[in-house]
């Protein structure tokens, strides 16, 4: 019988998903529906008013009424009147019908909820029951427990991983574009641009500069992490041979040219070095789908365990 109520349990709360996706859609309706109505109430306000105008009197009541037509406009503003009352009461009828549906759905998830809070009880009641007793299924249910922290261990290790990752590789992206940036200005420079030329170059040199500092860190921190999952990381930029002092002090032609292939170098290694720590990553993230899966079916066998118990 438990087993049978565990089946029902479970299949309730397994349609949270679609009852959370419908109450969505009635909250958005609800909006839609609301905007629509007080568009609507604006326009039967204003049919309203033209209707008690004709019908009080005033300029356009004695004007259409000197044309013989007072009596028709009446009742062409009485129509128009009735058509804005009817389209706002059928607004509002579906906005009360959307709410009725909205609150049924919160109804049907706080069910739900107390389904949770059974199923969880049975579950939990089993547990203890499997455990208190030497039992093939306790030797199983230990077995797993074990399986499962391991793999949530591995798990946390990888998604720390990629997050080293991920902040090594904004940093590397702010350096490719600091080093083409350079690259561009340098080729101006080179053909005689002249100051801005030169200190656009230098200044785009030391925000890579810059970058550079934080890649190393970023760089160290990702290959830490690496090895905590059983990786490694051989990887490191270095441009610290890049200097002002030449360029500015020897401006000509054959310094520039050297400069200019330091800044194209960094560029074509740095473009390497993303699409290799990218390349990580994505492995990387393989390795995390796998480990949540295989997450997820230990998780799987051991609630069977538990939900088919049965003294």
């Amino acid at each position: 019988m438990e087993g049978n109520r565990i089946l029902i349990l479970k299949e309730k709360i397994n349609s949270e998903g679609k009852l959370l996706a419908k109450l969505k859609r009635a909250e958005d309706d609800i909006k839609l529906q609301e905007d629509k109505l007080r568009d609507l109430e604006r326009i039967l306000q204003k049919e309203k008013k033209d209707v008690e105008n004709l019908e009080k009197g005033g300029l356009a009541s004695f004007l259409y009424s000197l044309m013989g037509k007072k009596d028709e406009k009446i009742e062409k503003e009485q129509y128009e009147y009735m058509m804005a009352k009817a389209k706002y009461d059928e607004c509002s009828n579906m906005l009360e019908f959307l709410k009725s549906d909205k609150n049924k759905i919160r109804r049907d998830l706080r069910e739900i909820d107390n389904c949770k809070i059974e199923y969880e009880k049975i579950i939990e009641e089993n547990k203890e029951k499997i455990l208190s007793k030497g039992s093939k299924e306790r030797m199983e249910l230990e077995s797993i427990q074990n399986e499962i922290g391991s793999s949530r261990g591995e798990l946390k290790e990888i998604r720390e991983a990629i997050s080293a990752g991920d902040s090594l590789l904004s940093s590397m992206s702010r350096l490719i574009e600091n080093l083409d940036s350079a690259s561009g200005w340098g080729v101006i420079d080179m053909v005689g641009g002249g100051f801005i030329s030169t200190a656009a170059k230098h200044s785009k040199i030391n925000e890579a500069k810059d970058c550079a500092y934080d890649i190393k860190r970023y760089a160290n921190k990702f290959k830490r992490e690496l090895m905590d999952v059983g990786s490694d990381l051989d990887f490191n930029i270095d441009i610290g041979g890049f200097t002002t002092f030449a360029d500015y002090f020897f401006d000509n032609f054959f310094v520039d040219w050297c400069v200019q292939n330091k800044i194209n170098n960094a560029l074509n290694d740095a473009k390497d070095g993303y699409d290799m720590v990218e390349g990580m990553i994505n492995k990387l993230e393989n390795k995390r789908s796998s480990s949540e899966s295989t997450i997820k079916e230990l998780e799987s066998r051991y609630f069977k365990i538990l939900e088919d118990y049965n003294e």
